[in-house]
Formats: C-alpha cells, structure tokens, sequence
C-alpha cells in the first residue's frame, strides 16, 4: 500500500458522511477563525479540502515509511540506549 488514505476508499467515505457537515461547522466554530487568519477554512468545501490534503500527506507516511519499517520495529521491539529510545522509526 503507498498510501493508507488513498488505497483505502472506506476512509474517504467518512469524510463525504452527510452529518460531517454540521461537525465540520462546529469544530472550525462557524467558520469565525478565518475572519483573523486568511489561512482558516471560511466554508464547508474549504476545510474538507484541507482535512483532505492532511490526511493524503499522513496516509503517504503510513503507506511508505511506518507500513515498511512496521515488521522490523515489532520483531525489535522498543528500548532504550543511552537513555534514548533507538526505534528503528526514530532513527529515519
């Protein structure tokens, strides 16, 4: 899988859920934040948007870093050397 988010339609779905809309409102509440900052959603499409990218950038990352590295770091397991853990992921 290259990208979590992308290859998995069922993630997607959920943000074309109709009740996101009356959640998405009341997180960004009422759209008020891009009064003050021109980088805040000022409508429904415009966050989603947002929320859409994020998750694209976050599934990448799962798909080619964390999925790739997943079976080594379990086998390993987590400790610490000199008082700092040396996760296989860590060290990247």
């Amino acid at each position: 899988m290259e990208n979590f988010y992308t290859d998995t339609k069922q993630l997607k779905f959920q943000l074309e859920n109709p009740l996101m809309k009356k959640i998405v409102e009341l997180k960004e509440n009422f759209y008020s934040e891009s009064e003050k900052y021109d980088f805040a959603p000022s409508n429904y499409e415009d966050a989603v948007d947002s929320y859409d990218q994020v998750l694209e950038i976050i599934g990448e990352i799962c798909g080619t870093v964390i999925a790739a590295n997943a079976e080594e770091v379990d086998n390993e397991g987590a400790h610490l050397e000199d008082g700092r853990s040396k996760s296989m992921l860590l060290d990247l």
